[in-house]
């Protein structure tokens, strides 16, 4: 008579605990308390990458995700790391077009996925009226095709980010401006002007045909309008450099939003 296989016990290994935001396992030591933790929250620490940490609230992220899925116009900022210049203005944006139908996000042509904002960025933002918890919420995103294919508007922080996206998908070259360059090309042009020049197709009459139509326009006038310089159109990199230079970064990029505001204003407008 056969004998019965021997059960062996088999340990299970505990699973470890993984940040929810950032999708990282702790490596760090966890905060004294949610007091010590809180006070770190205008620099970034809250939820941050490099602790593995969550102090969040836990469905924070989903609702942000849930929300840009489901939006009219997509627009992306994209820099280098995803950690200065484009988060700043994704949040800034984020701001000014509360109350429209439109999701902002951003990303980073070399960016290591996962870090956070640099805690200079951070401060500037929270300064800036910022929610601190959406700043430190932030996780820095590898540029991707994916991300094109959602943006209805890309910003690019330089020239050499607006080649290297129109290089990711040529469909996007009449669709893509440097930030400043956006605001320089339709600096001097009125709404009225920007709705005549503009004018959308047959069946093209919605947010994304009317927006799509403002920026072919602000395309066509390259050849017309150009900066003294073809560094005006940049916006300077402060990673790793003085409190001046990101104060300069953070005033370039400021100064320019206001024209993505009206351009979303506009789309958003019941054209005559």
């Amino acid at each position: 008579m056969a004998r019965p296989p021997i059960r062996q016990s088999v340990r299970r290994r505990r699973r470890p605990r993984v940040c929810e935001a950032s999708g990282t396992v702790p490596t760090g030591p966890a905060p004294n308390s949610t007091t010590e933790a809180a006070s770190f929250a205008p620099l970034g620490w809250l939820g941050s990458s490099r602790t593995g940490f969550n102090l969040l609230p836990s469905n924070y992220a989903r609702r942000t995700t849930a929300r840009r899925r489901s939006a009219l116009l997509g627009i992306l900022a994209v820099c280098t790391g995803n950690v200065c210049r484009s988060p700043l203005a994704e949040q800034l944006l984020i701001d000014r077009l509360a109350g429209f139908d439109v999701s902002v996000t951003s990303a980073g042509t070399r960016a290591r996925d996962g870090a956070s904002m640099t805690p200079e960025t951070a401060g500037i933002a929270v300064s800036r009226g910022c929610i601190p918890e959406r700043v430190a919420s932030h996780r820095a995103q590898l540029l991707t095709p994916e991300h094109l294919r959602a943006a209805n508007l890309a910003l690019a922080m330089t020239r050499e980010h607006r080649r290297e996206i129109v290089e990711m998908d040529p469909s996007l070259v009449r669709r893509t401006f440097t930030l400043r360059e956006l605001s320089r090309l339709l600096g001097g042009v009125s709404d009225d002007q920007l709705r005549d020049g503009s004018r959308p197709g047959v069946g093209q009459s919605t947010p994304e045909g009317k927006l799509s139509a403002m920026l072919a326009f602000a395309a066509s006038r390259r050849g017309v309008v150009s900066p003294v310089l073809p560094e005006d159109d940049d916006v300077v990199d402060p990673y790793r450099r003085s409190a001046r230079t990101y104060a300069l970064s953070a005033g370039q990029i400021s100064e320019a939003l206001p024209t993505v505001q009206r351009l979303v204003h506009l789309a958003s407008d019941r054209w005559a």
